[in-house]
């Protein structure tokens, strides 16, 4: 059985990966961010653009071809959204390009370990630049890259206590990010199965709360 939500079709198996002890999939995490996205078309929200994973997974700056296809201007939004899933490492994090705040970030629900782990990261957050920067070539914008700080790990987001709900901490860091509050939250388990059973309604009525 399939689902149609947004203009995403999720299948009864994607859902269910909203269920605990669960990682959480490319196609509900992608169909959220888009929820998102459309959420900031709300007055009194910064404006988001939310990069599907996929997209982000994809480009490489040495081929600009899947970004010279796509209509949107980055430049247009205050926030620009990546939810990244490293398969690797099975993690997700959220990578953040804040035009207003001129800030390019990671927030990470695992504490960084070692240079290698941090090595890892700053190459996304440089992939991250590079994707900005060649969609601002497409649509003749000015960015000025070393103009914005890069933070290879917020250290204020909250980090996970268990193995499993990194897919739903970037997705709670970014709903709180992009209503410009302060990213704070309880990551117990069972606080965090709670805000599994609030996406899969939010899933339901393709619609997040405001």
């Amino acid at each position: 059985m399939n689902f149609l939500i947004s203009g995403f079709t999720l299948s009864k198996h994607d859902l269910m990966t909203l269920n605990a002890n669960s990682w959480i999939n490319d196609e509900v995490i992608n169909c959220w961010f888009f929820m998102l996205a459309l959420r900031s078309c709300h007055e009194n929200y910064p404006t988001v653009y939310a990069v599907n994973s996929y997209i982000f997974k994809q480009f490489c700056p040495k081929n600009k071809s899947l970004l010279l296809k796509r209509k949107a201007d980055l430049c247009n939004y205050e926030l620009v959204i990546f939810p990244i899933h490293l398969e690797m490492e099975n993690h997700w994090i959220l990578g953040v390009c804040d035009h207003k705040q001129k800030v390019f970030a990671l927030f990470d629900s695992l504490p960084i370990k070692n240079q290698e782990v941090f090595d890892s990261r700053k190459q996304i957050l440089d992939k991250m630049v590079k994707f900005i920067e060649i969609d601002a070539q497409k649509n003749s914008r000015r960015f000025y890259a070393n103009e914005y700080l890069k933070i290879e790990d917020v250290k204020e987001n909250p980090k996970q206590t268990d193995l499993y709900n990194c897919g739903l901490c970037t997705m709670k860091s970014a709903d709180l990010l992009t209503r410009r509050v302060t990213i704070f939250y309880n990551t117990n388990p069972k606080m965090l199965h709670n805000e599994r059973v609030t996406k899969m309604f939010e899933l339901a009525k393709g619609v997040i709360k405001f």
